[in-house]
């Protein structure tokens, strides 16, 4: 939603992420008081302005952003073009998403909900991370988390029904083990089969297959080392060395977003203004 702040006359926006059951007051408490650690960290071109957040009747999580007018999410671009995105674009929406989330992770934070659908574009290129509900802090760089707030879809047949989020789900959170920034670096490999794709991997499944699907990875049965999701389309050898440092299984193993900063192939991209274009 678009709204008017009464006190500034500041033109923001609201984003209303209803819980699949009513969350305790306790929770709730909680889950704020660690959200606002987002709101109060540094600012960031990559990053939406996060500016206050409401528990609406232990229902709803009401967030109040910055307003990016005309801004699109990438999951549209994407439905759009119908995947299909060059390498060129890819690996610039890359960089700007890898900047964004080096800054959340320098400062502890996790966002645990990275997907075309959490990255806004602007009409100038501009690339924002959005839809921080679940994000979490860290106490320190050595800490895991242990627990993770479900992500799974509403019924369908709630109103504010939106498509299953498992699919980004990396394998150490699906085994419920303790994980920390890889989480993000996963996901963002997911989000890059779907700017491929047109879809993330096993789309249309159901949820549990999904689950079953991700832990299970693309090794074979002769005890060949497993391996995460691929896209369909064809790659350059470039941006598949970069893919697979993304969705590297075993977490150990699994790039950083420094890491993955350095690496040439997200310095191939197009111009920024070229994904105004989409």
């Amino acid at each position: 939603y678009t709204a008017r702040a009464a006190r500034t006359g500041e033109v923001v926006a609201v984003k209303v992420t209803p819980l699949v059951a009513p969350i305790p007051r306790v929770a709730g408490q909680r889950l704020i008081a660690e959200l606002f650690l987002v709101r109060d960290m540094r600012a960031h071109a990559n990053v939406l302005s996060f500016l206050d957040l409401y528990l609406v009747q232990e229902t709803e999580v009401w967030m109040v952003t910055e307003h990016i007018d005309s801004g699109v999410p990438l999951e549209e671009l994407i439905e759009k073009n119908h995947g299909s995105f060059t390498e060129e674009r890819i690996a610039r929406v890359c960089l700007e998403i890898c900047k964004g989330l080096a800054h959340l992770h320098s400062q502890l934070i996790l966002h645990r909900d990275i997907r075309s659908a959490s990255i806004l574009l602007s009409p100038t290129g501009l690339v924002k991370l959005t839809s921080f509900t679940f994000a979490a802090q860290l106490p320190s760089i050595e800490s895991k988390r242990r627990t993770m707030v479900s992500t799974l879809a509403l019924p369908t047949t709630h109103p504010h029904y939106t498509p299953d989020k498992t699919h980004w789900t990396p394998p150490e959170v699906i085994r419920r083990q303790p994980y920390g920034p890889e989480v993000d670096v996963w996901a963002l490999g997911i989000t890059v089969i779907e700017m491929l794709d047109g879809a993330p991997p096993h789309a249309g499944a159901e949820p549990l297959k999904v689950l079953f699907l991700i832990l299970v990875g693309d090794g074979q049965d002769d005890g060949e080392e497993r391996k995460g999701p691929r896209p369909h389309r064809e790659v350059s050898e470039s941006l598949g060395k970069w893919l697979a440092g993304c969705l590297e299984v075993d977490v150990e193993k699994r790039k950083t977003v420094e890491e993955l900063l350095e690496d040439e192939w997200l310095k191939s991209g197009c111009e920024v203004k070229e994904l105004g274009a989409l």
